[in-house]
């Protein structure tokens, strides 16, 4: 009992309404900070699946070098395009990883490599050749179609009929 001569009532704590588990998940997903983390991480992937870069070079004497970098998982084979096909396969050399690559084949206008390695390779190449000429579209021809034949009289049955003889007139 108090000095008042009450029993004294304990107050219950001022209860706080939680938020539901969904939209504070909700929240979290869709802030700033989780979108810019998922942008990153796309823009990571995206690049990594690209696995090579690529430069381009013309000379004065009309060559062109070419070059880039890959990106092989053990026993990979990708066909490597390049930006500017080559008149013919183009001289073609390996640095870095090469020891763990091979080219398998070799084109005009790409090359296939595979990766022989246990573990990923790495491997830049350069290619250097005479570009491609550019392809030449003929002129356009404009054909006028020809006049359809004369189309044949109709057919008639029996004889022509005459046509009447015209009459003049004279004018008063």
């Amino acid at each position: 009992m108090s000095e008042n001569g009450r029993v004294p009532t304990s107050n219950p704590p001022a209860v706080v309404p939680r938020e539901p588990w969904r939209a504070c998940l909700g929240r979290v997903l869709l802030s700033r900070q989780a979108s810019a983390l998922a942008g990153t991480i796309l823009i990571l992937i995206f690049l990594g699946c690209m696995s090579l870069s690529i430069g381009c070079k013309t000379e004065a004497d009309g060559t062109s070098g070419q070059e880039g970098k890959l990106s092989l998982h053990h026993g990979q084979e990708i066909d490597v395009y390049y930006p500017a096909p080559y008149a013919a396969p183009p001289n073609l050399e390996l640095s870095g990883d090469c020891d763990k690559c091979e080219i398998i084949e070799q084109k005009a206008d790409h090359f296939r490599i595979r990766c022989n390695d246990a573990c990923d390779a790495t491997p830049h190449w350069k290619a250097r050749g005479l570009r491609c000429p550019p392809a030449v579209t003929p002129p356009s021809v404009l054909v006028a179609p020809s006049a359809p034949p004369p189309a044949p009289p109709p057919p008639t049955n029996g004889s022509p009929v005459p046509l009447p003889t015209p009459t003049t007139v004279q004018n008063p």
